[in-house]
């Protein structure tokens, strides 16, 4: 379930997907879970849960994306079942979203 989240955070992830779709045309923004996302060619690659943003990583991504204060493996429905690929990581770390979004991206098109 989304909780009320301030603004600012909204706002950056709001932020990120128009800089997405600016840079990489055919992306766009749409629901998984019920839960903003986006997506290219229909997969999911970043959603925003609770002021988080969630990317689908793997590898040394997905390892660095880990070791950010704060980040965890994502479970989007709180159940202690987290996503094997997904990280969790919290607006703190807003500065890298974009990275980690370029990142997802790029794991996704493989």
């Amino acid at each position: 379930m989304q909780t009320e989240v301030p603004d600012n955070q909204r706002a950056a992830f709001d932020a990120l997907a128009r800089d997405l779709m600016l840079r990489h045309p055919g992306e766009e923004t749409g629901k998984m879970f019920g839960l903003a996302c986006i997506k290219v060619a229909g997969k999911t690659f970043v959603a925003f849960q609770d002021g988080a943003a969630a990317f689908k990583l793997a590898g040394g991504d997905h390892r660095a994306a880990l070791a950010l204060a704060g980040a965890r493996r994502w479970d989007p429905s709180g159940k202690r079942r987290p996503m094997r690929e997904w990280v969790r990581v919290p607006f703190d770390h807003a500065p890298a979203w974009l990275r980690l979004a370029e990142q997802s991206r790029a794991y996704i098109a493989h």
